[in-house]
């Protein structure tokens, strides 16, 4: 093979490696878009507002996603947390009640809402999960498990 040959080999080679690795991101691209189509993305976010001295556990993030009409399921690794050990679903889909005449507006105000466990713990752990959980379209809002005092 001469040196031209080669060189154009090589360069086919390395062109077809690009394109392979752009056809495997724009899978998961379309796989995300999918799972964005399910919500509605005008509905209001909320951004946690964190207040020195407040109370949280050191290990969980709560999150509100976004209003939808499918209640889609959610795998963990669609919320892209490095951190993340568990996913469990509190409200994942309205009561049967709900879908009932004279119930609608309590339908209309249902938003699933999901804990999400950290591997490495600390209060400053929940807060940069918090942080990027925020940038996801599906979610509404991301907090911490808060801890409530009580009086007696």
């Amino acid at each position: 093979m001469t040196k031209k040959n080669v060189g154009l080999a090589i360069a086919v080679l390395l062109l077809f490696s690009i394109a392979g690795l752009t056809a495997c991101g724009s899978g998961e691209d379309r796989e995300i878009n999918e799972v964005l189509k399910q919500f509605d993305l005008t509905d209001t976010k909320t951004i946690w507002a964190q207040i020195d001295g407040a109370d949280f556990t050191d290990d969980v993030v709560i999150v509100v996603l976004r209003k939808t009409s499918t209640y889609p399921e959610l795998e963990l690794k669609y919320f892209k947390l490095d951190n993340a050990k568990g996913i469990e679903y509190a409200d994942w889909r309205p009561p049967a009640y709900f879908f009932t005449p004279g119930y609608e507006d309590f339908l209309d105000g249902f938003r699933a809402s999901v804990h999400i466990t950290l591997k490495d713990t600390g209060k400053d752990k929940v807060v940069e999960a918090i942080r990027h959980l925020e940038t996801l379209d599906f979610v509404m809002y991301a907090g911490p498990n808060s801890i409530g005092s009580g009086t007696e």
